[in-house]
């Protein structure tokens, strides 16, 4: 999962250069303090993510930009 988010956050960072912007800042994640919490929290979040994702194929153009984000999609629901 941490390779797969790895190259999430580099195809969508080459993604935002070539469209002219700037690199995201991505604050520090809180860790949970209760295991099952965040098993859940977790899941929300990689679903939360490919439904993003999804919005963003439906209104790509770009085979790349489609390609790319299709993955992001199968891995998130896969990771969740």
């Amino acid at each position: 999962i941490q390779r797969d988010e790895m190259r999430h956050y580099h195809w969508f960072t080459m993604m935002l250069r070539m469209m002219g912007a700037q690199q995201p800042l991505i604050p520090p994640a809180v860790l949970p303090v209760n295991f099952v919490e965040g098993v859940r929290e977790a899941v929300r979040l990689e679903l939360e993510a490919a439904a993003f994702y999804q919005t963003i194929l439906n209104r790509a153009t770009a085979h790349f930009i489609r390609m790319h984000t299709q993955r992001a999609i199968y891995d998130e629901q896969r990771h969740a």
